[in-house]
């Protein structure tokens, strides 16, 4: 894992464009009542714009309000790893079993807050004690520094194998009255907008896969990551390996020292 330098010059970045999300809202209107967050995406924006490059962007602040679109088990997608990447120290909400994985100590989760506002209190005092700084760098990004089986190339692969030769007819086939219709998703929809709404931090059953797959390599915090592409004819950059795997590329960071 990457550790943040020891004092990078702005206090936290935010680059979202979804509106929908009203806890994610609230935090950056929370947080920004101790000090300006600077916005770079669509939503709020106050930097002139949307930036154009959003790891340099992120990379001059402190902190990284990395909240996710929904709250639900499973579902973490780049928003965390982005920040990781850019070496800032993230603040996350969305996946409240974030910890079977990342190790919670390494940055500050919403999850293990009982409100926004004493998340915002951890964030205020994280900022005021360059100690309190240095030992969250301390801490690898994975749970125990390792990689989880659940991204174990030969697990993925034999899951999708498992799905391929599942003898089953696809959803996309069914042409039952409800699927038709679209009522099918009405219940899911329902309970996503209900979960959206300000105050405690929600919880949720369910699980959601992110859209892209990122992968970190355990190391003295971390050795890299690696992002999966699915496309053959990518040309590998500087920095980049096969995975083996037939059309995918990872491409890797440089390795860190612990701060």
């Amino acid at each position: 894992m990457a550790s943040p330098p020891a004092e990078q010059p702005e206090f936290c970045g935010f680059v979202v464009s979804n509106p929908l999300c009203k806890t994610r809202n609230r935090f950056f209107e929370k947080l920004s009542k101790y000090k300006p967050v600077n916005a770079g995406g669509k939503l709020f924006n106050n930097v002139g714009g949307p930036v154009k490059d959003k790891h340099a962007f992120l990379s001059r602040h402190r902190f990284t309000i990395a909240f996710e679109n929904d709250s639900q088990p499973g579902y973490t997608t780049e928003k965390l790893i982005e920040a990781m990447l850019a070496e800032t120290i993230p603040i996350y909400w969305g996946d409240p079993l974030v910890g079977r994985d990342f190790d919670t100590r390494s940055f500050l989760s919403a999850h293990d807050s009982p409100s926004l506002d004493d998340l915002v209190d951890r964030v205020v005092a994280v900022d005021q004690a360059p100690a309190l700084r240095r030992e969250l760098c301390r801490h690898p990004w994975y749970r125990d520094n390792q990689v989880p089986a659940c991204v174990d190339p030969a697990k993925v692969l034999a899951h999708f194998a498992r799905i391929f030769n599942t003898p089953l007819l696809p959803v996309a086939r069914r042409r039952d009255l409800l699927r038709l219709s679209r009522l099918d998703r009405l219940p899911a929809t329902i309970r996503s907008l209900r979960r959206r709404h300000p105050g405690e931090i929600p919880q949720a059953d369910g699980g959601s896969p992110s859209v892209k797959t990122y992968f970190l390599d355990p190391g003295p915090r971390v050795v890299g990551l690696r992002e999966v592409w699915n496309d053959s004819t990518s040309t590998p950059g500087a920095r980049s390996d096969s995975c083996g795997c037939p059309g995918s590329l990872f491409h890797s960071l440089l390795p860190h020292s612990p701060a």
